[in-house]
């Protein structure tokens, strides 16, 4: 049960109101903070509980994993 940690770069990337969000971004290919995705034993908040949760963090924690993956051919 713990968040986990995605090869994706943490980045406030603000839209403004004519361009389309898109799906499914790269984003930037370095950064200082990565994405931690979903939550953990240790959240108990319900904005936490939620699957959309996420956080950021660039030092290793007891409640974050990671799942190992590569795009399909």
């Amino acid at each position: 049960n713990v968040a986990e940690w995605v090869h994706d770069v943490y980045d406030i990337d603000v839209q403004d109101g004519g361009d389309a969000v898109p799906e499914n971004p790269l984003g930037k290919p370095n950064g200082r903070y990565h994405v931690i995705r979903g939550s953990s034993w240790a959240h108990s908040g319900v904005s936490e509980l939620r699957l959309a949760f996420r956080d950021y963090s660039d030092r290793p924690r007891e409640d974050v994993g990671f799942r190992v993956a590569r795009y399909p051919h």
